[in-house]
């Protein structure tokens, strides 16, 4: 699961997930949006946005 506010570093994220075979959800751009997320997919991993506002 990606997390981010930038779209450029989410997009780039994905992609580099993505060519390694990864299914990748998201991207995310807010907490709310995030916690919804994570509840309907349960992912293995999330990369967050260490300045995600409201988290």
């Amino acid at each position: 699961m990606i997390v981010e506010i930038e779209a450029l570093i989410a997009l780039n994220l994905i992609n580099l997930l993505k060519d390694i075979k990864h299914h990748v959800h998201g991207p995310a751009a807010k907490s709310v949006q995030a916690k919804a997320f994570a509840s309907a997919t349960q992912p293995d991993l999330a990369f967050i946005d260490m300045n995600l506002p409201g988290a």
